[in-house]
């Protein structure tokens, strides 16, 4: 028995759908928002990122401000200090490696030499 499009067709929606169907308007928003405009001179924002820390004691509010040539002469002093330990480091441990593989060698040349079979 063939099935027409009458018998496929469902006349009432599946019961997920209606649960999400609700005929009740958008609720509007309870404050509005400000809208600022773009060349606005603020005093209370200036360049630096504010960034809210929730904690125990309640939300805090920190600033962290761009950094100026000081703070990043600084930085560049201090990762330049942490590369020459480091390059200087490298240095001592190929340093202290040559002697004992030039007597390593001699020994081995020393062994052949005077070795010999017996």
């Amino acid at each position: 028995m063939p099935r027409g499009a009458d018998d496929i067709a469902i006349d009432a929606p599946p019961s997920h759908i209606v649960a999400m169907a609700n005929d009740q308007p958008p609720e509007r928003p309870r404050v509005e928002p400000e809208i600022l405009p773009p060349e606005r001179d603020d005093p209370r924002r200036s360049s630096g990122i504010f960034v809210r820390v929730d904690q125990l004691g309640g939300v805090h509010r920190v600033f962290i401000p761009r950094p100026g040539l000081p703070s990043i002469m600084f930085a560049l002093l201090v990762i330049a200090l942490v590369g020459g330990l480091v390059l200087l480091a490298l240095a001592g441990l190929f340093l202290f490696w040559i002697p004992i593989l030039i007597i390593g060698l001699v020994a081995a040349i020393l062994s052949k030499l005077f070795g010999g079979r017996r």
